[in-house]
This record gives structure tokens, C-alpha cells and sequence, in this order.
């Protein structure tokens, strides 16, 4: 009867989801959304989109979809939630070139995560990415994260970089933090 109403695909798709019919659901969660983004009702969108990759969490596409909506929405916590989500869903998947993108933006929506900058930095060190990884470790040294393996992972960055004057400084102080301690 109202085929261009939206609220009528999502109340048919949670049905639909209630019954165990997912890939009907999945198609009449897809119609509203389709429907919303057009009508301009950009919060009830993100919400069926949510329903729709509800139903499929294998759904790499719509959750990439969805955290890059809500950084589009200035949703920046909710988004960074969503991409750390996702990262960890890579990683499980040994996916990690995609995890490395997904984690940059990540860390683009939420830039004071030191854990997700430690992990990237020393995935980058490994790699043999020495330059993707010093502004990794710099956001880590500024948020005052600062550890014998954060230095060393420096050390092996700025000499792989040919920083030598740098990495013996940062050595210096690897030094007194080992006789601090």
C-alpha cells in the first residue's frame, strides 16, 4: 500500500528478522535505507543500516559503510567505536591490509587511542614501514605512554631512517630509564 514509505521496509524487516528470514529482512532493511537516504532522514538511516548489518555480521561493506556515515555525521566516538570494531575483526581474519586501513581511521577519529598507535607502530616496524610508524610512535610519546619497548621501537625507526643523532638521543634516554629502573 505504501511502497516509498521507509518506516513500513524497517517495521516488515524486523518481522521478517523476528521470523528467521534473513535474507528477506536483509532486503527490506536495504529498501528503507535506500528510501531514507534519499528522504534526507540521515540518523534513521544509520539505524536501519545498523539493523541491516545486524542481520550479517560478515558484512565488511556495510560496516565500512556505516563508520565512515558516522564520521561523515561528526559521530567521531561512535565511528572510532565502530572502525576499532572492525580492526579487530580483520585482525582475527589475518586481513592485515585491510586492518592497517581500517585502524589509520581508526585512529583519525579518535587520535589519543595510544593502544590502537602502539599496535600500529609496531606493526609498522615489522613491516619494514619505518616511516608510517614514527608519527605512530609520536603519538604515543606525547600522550606520555613512554616505555622501554615505545624507545626501542624509536631507536629502530630513526635508524632505519638514517636519524642517527635522533636515535641516540632517544638510546640516552632508553639508558636512564633502565637505570632508573
Amino acid at each position: 500500500v505504501k511502497p516509498d514509505n521507509p518506516d513500513v521496509h524497517l517495521q516488515y524487516g524486523e518481522v521478517l528478522t523476528v521470523l528467521r528470514m534473513k535474507e528477506d529482512a536483509a532486503r527490506e532493511f536495504a529498501s528503507a535505507c535506500q528510501l531514507l537516504e534519499a528522504s534526507g532522514r540521515y540518523g534513521d538511516w544509520l539505524n536501519g543500516l545498523r539493523r541491516l548489518i545486524a542481520l550479517d555480521e560478515d558484512n565488511l561493506h556495510g560496516r565500512l559503510q556505516l563508520a565512515e556515515a558516522l564520521a561523515r555525521a561528526g559521530r567521531a566516538e561512535e565511528s572510532a567505536k565502530t572502525f576499532k570494531a572492525l580492526a579487530e575483526w580483520l585482525l582475527r581474519r589475518d586481513e592485515i591490509t585491510d586492518w592497517e586501513q581500517v585502524a589509520e581511521r581508526a585512529l583519525v577519529q579518535d587520535p589519543d587511542d595510544t593502544t590502537l598507535a602502539h599496535d600500529l607502530a609496531l606493526h609498522y616496524v615489522r613491516s619494514g614501514k619505518h616511516a608510517m610508524a614514527l608519527s605512530k610512535l609520536a603519538i604515543c610519546y606525547e600522550a606520555g605512554a613512554v616505555s622501554a619497548e615505545l624507545l626501542e621501537l624509536s631507536i629502530d625507526t630513526l635508524e632505519a631512517l638514517g636519524q642517527l643523532e635522533k636515535a641516540a638521543m632517544v638510546c640516552r634516554e632508553l639508558l636512564r630509564m633502565c637505570r632508573r629502573t
